[in-house]
């Protein structure tokens, strides 16, 4: 993983395929994600992390990296609230568990390991209510047919 950490999503997914966004005329989604494909992925923040997840570029090796960050904490915020990393991941394809297995395992692992932190989530806040749906959705990925 070393030898990915200081290449780019260009260097290691190839070459950017989209229409070239402009300063002025593109969203600013459409900017952050062109500018964090050509960006190391060693000086990825959290957020940027998070940010190019919720995008699905680069998932299976953003998502492996950004379960590092969650076996530490698994509400690290990246950003937004306590949790956001998390929800980046559990509401990513249920296609994309199915063909990576050993990622699927390693969050469900976490999120058996930090079942009492999960559980401490309070309802009446929405992001919390959210994430709270998403665990519950994550666990039945690949029960459900």
């Amino acid at each position: 993983m070393k030898n990915v950490m200081n290449k780019s999503l260009e260097q290691i997914l190839g070459k950017w395929k989209n229409e070239i966004p402009k300063e002025g005329y593109s969203s600013s989604i459409q900017l952050r994600t062109y500018n964090l494909y050509g960006k190391k992925v060693a000086d990825f923040s959290i957020d940027d992390i998070r940010f190019m997840i919720v995008q699905r570029i680069g998932l299976k090796l953003l998502a492996s990296i950004a379960l590092n960050y969650l076996n530490d904490n698994v509400l690290v915020e990246a950003s937004y609230y306590e949790g956001d990393l998390l929800h980046s991941l559990l509401t990513a394809p249920k296609s994309f568990w199915e063909s990576n297995l050993n990622l699927y395992s390693e969050l469900y692992q976490i999120l058996l390991k930090n079942k009492e932190v999960l559980s401490g989530l309070n309802p009446y806040y929405e992001s919390d209510k959210k994430l709270i749906q998403d665990y519950n959705q994550f666990l039945q990925v690949l029960t459900k047919t």
